[in-house]
């Protein structure tokens, strides 16, 4: 599959907390990647259709994010919803904090992306 995407992604595999302002519960999911403009979940429950998610979400126990995202895709992969979020809202704060997270916990990652090797 060819890579559409204009921005590298960094790959975290943390599990995570999600809420959405549709809903007071918080559901289990795991953040397989993210970066400054989305990122992708898997979860065993299915969002509910909607064009956009204003959700609070707490990875890894430390990095607390609230977004506004849409999501222009979804499938199930051995039983697991994964979705794709694009943030349409993201505070700076939140950019920063993304930065890093990645930057303590994935460092290696950093290096490949600005000079090509780990």
């Amino acid at each position: 599959m060819e890579e559409r995407r204009q921005t590298h992604r960094w790959r975290v595999m943390r599990d995570a907390k999600l809420q959405t302002d549709e809903d007071d519960r918080v559901v289990d999911c795991c953040v397989r990647d993210i970066n400054f403009k989305g990122m992708q979940i898997a979860m065993s429950e299915k969002l509910p259709q909607q064009a956009s998610y204003k959700m609070d979400l707490l990875i890894d126990q430390v990095l607390n994010l609230a977004v506004e995202a849409v999501v222009p895709w979804h499938r199930q992969e051995e039983g697991q919803h994964v979705y794709g979020l694009s943030f349409r809202r993201i505070a700076d704060e939140d950019k920063t904090q993304i930065y890093q997270y990645v930057s303590s916990h994935f460092p290696h990652q950093l290096r490949e992306q600005w000079w090509g090797h780990g």
